[in-house]
């Protein structure tokens, strides 16, 4: 049995991330602000999301290979 291509783990990953990169910047815009009043300029925002977004590009690529391993390993 072969597992996902390292390609295709990478490509869902990038796009998840993106969907979720949009999803956190608009819930920061709009709630985060009113909620707590803290006033952040759109740059900056995007500055702190693109951090967190690409650290979550790479532990998904990371753990998906690790359980498409285990997977290939133990379950074929």
């Amino acid at each position: 049995m072969k597992g996902q291509s390292f390609k295709w783990s990478v490509v869902e990953q990038i796009t998840a991330t993106a969907l979720k990169f949009v999803w956190a910047m608009v819930i920061w815009q709009i709630l985060a602000v009113f909620l707590l009043g803290i006033k952040m300029p759109l740059e900056d925002n995007f500055y702190i999301t693109s951090i967190f977004a690409i650290n979550s590009v790479l532990v998904g690529i990371l753990f998906r290979r690790l359980f498409n391993w285990i997977h290939i390993k133990y379950h074929a």
